[in-house]
């Protein structure tokens, strides 16, 4: 359908954008020279943003985990001279449950299209 001249009310389908499904970190928050790195301060980034201390989150993820997760442990996690500690996959998922921020698992692909860039 063409837009008729002088109508205000029919939108440009090419014109529109969606929104992000997540927001993600901003570059230079996370960036970092490899993936696990990355996912580290990530990590340290929605603790530190979370309005909710380590310690309720460390919680609260082991509430909805069904098991124990310390508050050492996410300092672990968070860390990026920790390599010995990544954090697991359901862990993450935990994590952004219970702070609600999703930007932790944004796509980690770089603007070339390589993972961690």
């Amino acid at each position: 359908m063409v837009k008729a001249r002088g109508d205000t009310r029919t939108l440009d389908l090419l014109d529109w954008e969606p929104a992000p499904i997540v927001e993600a970190f901003a570059p230079e928050r996370v960036r970092c020279s490899n993936l696990r790195a990355k996912i580290a301060r990530a990590a340290s980034e929605t603790l530190t943003d979370s309005p909710f201390s380590r310690a309720i989150i460390a919680k609260d993820m082991g509430l909805w985990l069904g098991e124990e997760v310390s508050e050492n442990m996410l300092n672990a996690y968070a860390s990026m001279a920790r390599e010995d500690h990544t954090i697991s996959y359901l862990r993450l998922l935990a994590l952004v449950h219970v702070t609600g921020d999703g930007a932790v698992v944004a796509d980690w692909r770089g603007a070339d299209g390589a993972f961690c860039g």
